[in-house]
Order: C-alpha cells, then structure tokens, then sequence
C-alpha cells in the first residue's frame, strides 16, 4: 500500500526508518511495558488479518497463469504437501514445502518445459549484494532510491507494530515448547534484534522480517530448539544472497506451484490468529466486538474500496487512501482503539465483568 501510494523509494524508506523504531521499542524496554495493553485478542485478531493477506497473495499467484497445465501442477503440489505434512513422519513432514515445490516445480516443470532455466543459465555464481538496488514503479515515485516521508513511514510502521506483538505471543510459545522460562527481556532482546535486522536487511533490497509462527510446532515436534540451528541457516541464506544463480533458479520456478504450497502455510498463520482469539481467557462481549468488528473491517474494507467504492476511495488524501487499502494497517488502529476504549477508558465493573462472561 505505501509502495502504491507514495512510490517504492518512499517504500524503503519506512522498511528502513520502521525497522530503526522497532530497535528503539525493544533497545528502551518499551515493548515489554506496553504489551500489558495490547491482550491477545487484539494480537489474534491483528495476526488472522495478516494471514488473510497472505493468503490472498498465495491465491493471487496459484490463478495467476491460467494455463491447464500450470493448474494442474499447482493442484499436485497442493495435494503432494498435503500428503507429506500429514502422512509422513520427519525431514519429510518438517520440509513438506520444500519437497513440494522441487517436486514439482522443478523436476516435473522441467520435463514438462514449465521451468524456465535460461535466466538461471545466463546467471552469475557469484556476486557481492549492493546497496540500494531498488528503483521506483514506473511513473510512481521520485526516481530516488530512498525518500523519507512522514506518512509513508506511519503507514509502514503498522506492519512493525502488528509484527512486534505477534512476536511477543511467538517468544512466549517458543520458551513453553523449549521449557525456557519465558521472561521479559526476552521481548526486549528480539524485538530489537528483530528491528535491527530488518533495518540491515533493507539497506541490500531485504524486505522486512519477522518471527515465524509455525517454526514453534517443529521446536515442538522436534525437540530441538537450539541456537546453533538457527546459526547455520543463517549460513546457507548468506551463502544463498552471494549467488545469484540460486536466486534466478528461485524466481524460475513456477509461479502457480509456489502459490499453492504457500496456501497451506497462509492458512495455517490465520488460523493461528483466530485460535489466540478464542482461546484468549478474557471472553468477553466486549472482546467479542473487538475481535469481530477488527477482522471485519480489516477484511472487507480493502474489498470495499476495490470494488464499489474505488472512487470514493481515489477522493481521499493519499494517506487515508493507504490506510483504507491496507489490510494490517486497518486491523492495527481499529483493534488497539477498540482495546483502549471498550477495555481501558470505558474498563468495565467487576460486576460487568461478571455479568458478561456469564452471558458468554
């Protein structure tokens, strides 16, 4: 959204100045104080608009070639992850996506000529990354690699917030599922890790990045969940961004196949958001409005404006034209004011509390 809006060098800047505050919120210890007002149902309801994000994305790329073939091969990938996510035990059930999308991406796309390999050909072995190597869209945009504008760093801020507090609730379960006692500067620590990489990351063309929910049920499954692993993954993605003909291999496999697969994770990451608002032990009317009317707008809004309302839409100054077309911006403001307004400024009786949960 901010990258439609104000172009992508405003774009990087809000990754880049986004992940610095981020550093901020963890460096000053701030995150572990103000996540007392966030509950889980407003991070539930925040994590389930991004899984719908997600989740349109991998729809968007499954139907984005409408060729029977590429459908077909999209449908056996989807079929083949769910086999080896839920009938096999492992490295295969563990890597269910990977196996997936070289199955039949790249080995099947191949012998069907649907894997394009003369970019990965032409590609270089080795290459150093350089810095800012984004343009601008065409006609959008100040033609700058960076531009810092005030809205488009707020707009870019709401997916930080809404990744810092997911984040939260991931450190929490990664210490249950590593029997670590969780404490508060754990928050600290990876919130600013988290920013401080991001930040980093931008500076060579890296998007954003966050914890990743799903990794707790393979700590959980596996029982490992020690650094050392995380270390050398780190190593074969810094050995992957010297080599560009690992990227072009990447970026040639079709794009529906990856679509597909990503499917099954998407949902799982809405899901995970929904589950934390129903098993959140504060179910409330009043939780309920909270958690409803946030998805609800988060979801239906953005369509609304796509659709009949896309003129309306294209009225508004361009910042309220951002944020009625952002899925995540929209859950962040409209779940922490409805938190802070039904559960803090307006903070029920005892005797209310009583009275709803024994309607609930």
């Amino acid at each position: 959204s901010v990258a439609g809006t104000y172009g992508m060098a405003a774009m990087w800047g809000s990754v880049i100045v986004g992940g610095l505050i981020e550093f901020v919120f963890g460096a000053s210890r701030l995150m572990s104080k103000i996540r007392k007002l966030i509950p889980p149902v407003v991070i539930g309801s925040v994590v389930a608009s991004i899984g719908f994000v997600a989740t349109r994305i991998a729809v968007t790329w499954t139907f984005s070639n409408p060729s029977p073939m590429l459908l077909s091969m999209a449908l056996v990938a989807f079929l083949l992850a769910l086999f080896l996510k839920f009938r096999t035990k492992g490295i295969l059930s563990h890597g269910f996506i990977l196996v997936s999308v070289v199955v039949v991406g790249v080995i099947v796309g191949s012998a069907l000529g649907e894997m394009k390999w003369d970019g990965v050909r032409s590609a270089a072995w080795f290459a150093l990354p350089k810095l800012f190597p984004f343009k601008d869209f065409e006609g959008v945009g100040t033609g700058r690699a960076i531009a810092i504008s005030g809205a488009a760093i707020l707009g870019g801020l709401s997916g930080y917030i809404g990744s810092m507090f997911e984040s939260v609730g991931d450190y929490a379960a990664t210490c249950a599922a590593a029997d670590e006692t969780f404490k508060v500067k754990h928050i600290d620590r990876g919130i600013m890790a988290e920013g401080l990489s991001c930040s980093i990351g931008a500076l060579f063309g890296g998007m954003p990045s966050t914890s990743y929910t799903q990794n707790i049920g393979v700590i959980a499954a596996t029982g490992i969940a020690s650094r050392r692993v995380t270390q050398v993954a780190a190593g074969f993605f810094l050995l992957y961004g010297f080599v560009p003909k690992l990227a072009a291999l990447l970026a040639a496999i079709p794009r529906p196949v990856i679509g597909a697969v990503f499917l099954l994770t998407a949902s799982m990451i809405m899901l995970s958001g929904l589950d934390m608002v129903m098993s959140s032990k504060d179910k409330t009317q009043r939780n309920t409005i909270i958690a409803g009317t946030t998805l609800g707008l988060s979801v239906m809004l953005p369509y609304h404006v796509a659709t009949a309302g896309k003129e309306w839409a294209a009225s508004l100054p361009p910042f309220l034209n951002m944020f009625v077309n952002s899925n995540i911006f929209i859950a962040v403001v409209v779940g922490v004011v409805l938190n802070l307004l039904l559960n803090v400024i307006f903070k029920p009786k005892e005797t209310d509390n009583d009275t709803e949960k024994k309607q609930e």
